[in-house]
């Protein structure tokens, strides 16, 4: 996999620049392919990493690393293996509500299958896969793994993990239909702890 999306990267960077592309690799044929309407400048490519191996394709080939994991190592050898002076983001899921209990089914419900054991959600071939494979995942575990409800200081620990590991920005995404309210409690309540 790690072949195929370095390959692909030098694919895409090709097509970015307008011309005219023919592309034999391994893993990609690609034959007289040309983008007419071409961005400005290219889009960055941030280069998603769960284990170091990742993290160091994602400095050789990536404009930027993001992971879901406050992981000081991941940062270290992204930044060793040609990352330094590249942005690292992190990415945390939330469920937002007022009743705990509540929020963990709707995360279970509506996001449950980030959180298949081992590499299932890196290998699942189809969406029916991932549904079937999602019965593994127990609302209990949802709950571990991501921040549901509204306690202030689960929000502040959770972006804290990622500052202090060393992310450069945080991305939080709410899961469920609360967004207003998810707004409102990190604008007034979760942020303001960072001055």
């Amino acid at each position: 996999r790690r072949e195929m999306l370095a390959e692909a990267v030098v694919v895409m960077r090709r097509l970015w620049s307008g011309r005219n592309v023919n592309h034999r690799g391994t893993h990609y044929r690609v034959s007289e392919a040309q983008l007419f309407t071409v961005p400005e400048q290219p889009p960055p490519v941030y280069i998603s990493a769960f284990r170091s191996r990742s993290a160091a394709l994602a400095g050789q080939i990536g404009d930027g690393m993001i992971s879901v994991l406050p992981d000081r190592a991941l940062i270290d050898a992204f930044r060793d293996s040609g990352g330094e002076g590249k942005i690292v983001q992190g990415g945390s899921k939330v469920c937002y509500g007022t009743d705990e209990a509540q929020a963990r089914h709707t995360a279970h419900r509506v996001w449950g299958n980030a959180w298949l054991p081992g590499e299932l959600g890196q290998t699942l071939p189809l969406p029916r896969h991932f549904e079937q494979a999602t019965g593994l995942v127990t609302e209990d575990a949802v709950g571990q793994h991501a921040v549901c409800g509204d306690n202030v200081a689960r929000h502040v620990e959770r972006l804290r993990a990622f500052a202090n590991a060393g992310y450069d920005e945080t991305y939080v995404s709410q899961i469920g239909p609360t967004s207003e309210e998810f707004f409102r409690f990190y604008a007034e309540r979760v942020l303001p702890e960072f001055g």
